[in-house]
């Protein structure tokens, strides 16, 4: 649109229109919209406000709110905060620019909860409960119930899922750092555990378990798992080089998900291995958050691979370097869209570094821990700045690769955008056969915040979250844009 806009006055003269203006504002941020009925030109800007004030970071003074208990398990989106102590259930509405804050506390949810998923534009929080059985196996139970009102949800199947772990020589019948996820109406159970990983995909609406990977064939070496939408998935695997795998499955009926490419990490050194790889990225969101006149596109999300290598050393201890892959979901979902039976006759296509690496991807050094929950929304993650004093968020939705650099200081902080000409470059380190050059494109901004801001930092669409314990309780820090 805009190629045209530039050729002649007539096309000029029609992109003006605030249709056109705000339909092309929605392309460049990645955003749709949601039926709100406002007028185009305050719509427009409305988005260009949101991406500026994303950019200089200018936000609200703090807000403080206190959530009672000390939290086993929480989660964060579309502005509702939701955490347990195992017992009590706390819902926060965080405040924005139209809503004050709003807290309720279930004193019991009739169970002990051990972990949870949430996902407020469903009225869902799925709450995940777990029993040691007399013979010696963990059973674990899935209830999906509505946040608002503590109850089973009216649109779940009466019947919760459950399943059992049994013991294992080596690691017991322990629920190992269970990773949960939601994508509309598919809930994920990954466990990850080397050697023996398992993967349950369950319909909640259909009360139908779809795929088990305990009962069928599954990568063991899988240690990262990601939904990219509600029927298809990635894992990360360690072994060789590493790679990522990308699946496709029925999400209505029981059917073992169909793999559909393999993306290659890296050549490392003959004394080098890939340890770990877990893998982080926002909540799919089908649905627009309540009140919201744009959402994020629910297919295009940026993932965010923590991977940890090892250099062996005969003569002294092994050493560990650990980096950040950053890839956008399109990189992936373009492999859905195969012909249909390619994989089945055995014709997945194996996609080495040097085919897709350098243009479609950020490597870098560590910026966020792997444990660090709700990072990541959209585009964007916010993570640990060089300094100890200040804190960044990057943001991979510039639609425009080839536009010029740019670098801004100020007193509070700095704004850079990156583009195609401009790569992260990472030397060898004993680790790789040679460096690593990466482009994919981004915009950083930076800033200075006080000695008494909160440690570790959630993200949704309009704000930024400092979580820190302060017992008997925990304290968010938010602010808005």
């Amino acid at each position: 649109m805009l190629c045209l806009a530039l050729s002649c006055r007539s096309f000029y003269d029609a992109f003006q229109s605030p249709t056109l203006q705000y339909m092309y504002q929605l392309r460049l941020n990645y955003l749709q919209d949601t039926g709100s009925g406002e007028p185009p030109d305050q719509l427009c800007a409305r988005v260009r406000h949101q991406r500026m004030a994303w950019e200089l970071l200018e936000w609200t003074p703090a807000e403080f709110v206190k959530i009672p208990g000390e939290l086993t398990a929480y989660e964060l989106l579309s502005g509702v905060f939701v955490g347990t102590d195992g017992t009590r259930l706390s819902v926060c509405w965080l405040p924005s620019a139209t809503q004050e804050t709003r807290t309720v506390c279930f004193e019991s949810v009739g169970f002990p909860v051990r972990d949870l998923a949430i996902d407020p534009n469903q009225d869902l929080v799925v709450l995940l409960e777990e029993i040691e059985l007399p013979s010696g196996s963990r059973r674990v139970t899935i209830h999906p119930r509505s946040i608002s009102v503590n109850a089973a949800h009216p649109h779940s199947r009466p019947s919760p899922l459950y399943f059992d772990i049994s013991p294992h020589p080596e690691h017991g019948n322990g629920l190992l750092k269970p990773e949960l996820q939601l994508a509309d109406d598919v809930f994920t159970v990954f466990i990850p555990v080397p050697g023996v990983s398992r993967l349950l995909l369950w319909n909640w609406r259909a009360g139908l378990l779809v795929y088990d990977s305990s009962d069928q064939q599954f990568p063991l070496e899988a240690c990262g798992f990601d939904m990219l939408r509600r029927d298809a998935f990635i894992l990360a695997r360690v072994s060789g080089l590493g790679c990522i795998d990308v699946y496709r499955f029925s999400p209505i009926a029981p059917r073992l998900p169909q793999r559909l490419a393999s993306l290659r990490l890296p050549r490392i050194t003959h004394n080098a291995d890939v340890m770990s790889a877990t893998i982080h990225s926002g909540q799919f969101q089908s649905r627009p958050t309540q009140g919201k006149p744009f959402m994020s596109v629910p297919d295009s999300r940026i993932h965010v691979f923590s991977l940890s290598y090892r250099r062996r050393n005969r003569l002294r201890p092994s050493s560990y370097r650990f980096y950040n892959l950053f890839v956008r979901s399109e990189t992936f979902l373009k492999y859905t869209v195969l012909e249909p039976g390619v994989a089945a006759i055995g014709k997945v296509p194996d996609i080495p570094w040097g085919q897709w690496g350098e243009c479609e991807t950020r490597f870098m050094g560590e910026r966020m821990h792997e444990t660090w929950p709700r990072y990541a929304h959209g585009h964007r993650v916010v993570c640990k700045s060089h300094g100890a004093t200040s804190f960044e968020v990057l943001d991979f939705s510039i639609s425009n690769p080839h536009l010029a650099p740019s670098s801004t200081v100020t007193a509070n902080g700095t704004r850079q955008r990156l583009g195609v000409n401009e790569p992260t470059v990472l030397p060898p380190e004993g680790i790789f056969r040679q460096r690593i050059v990466t482009r994919l494109p981004f915009h950083s901004a930076s800033r200075l915040v006080p000695d008494d801001f909160s440690p570790y930092f959630m993200i949704d669409e309009d704000r930024l979250i400092g979580y820190r314990n302060s017992p008997p309780g925990t304290q968010l820090q938010v602010y808005y844009f």
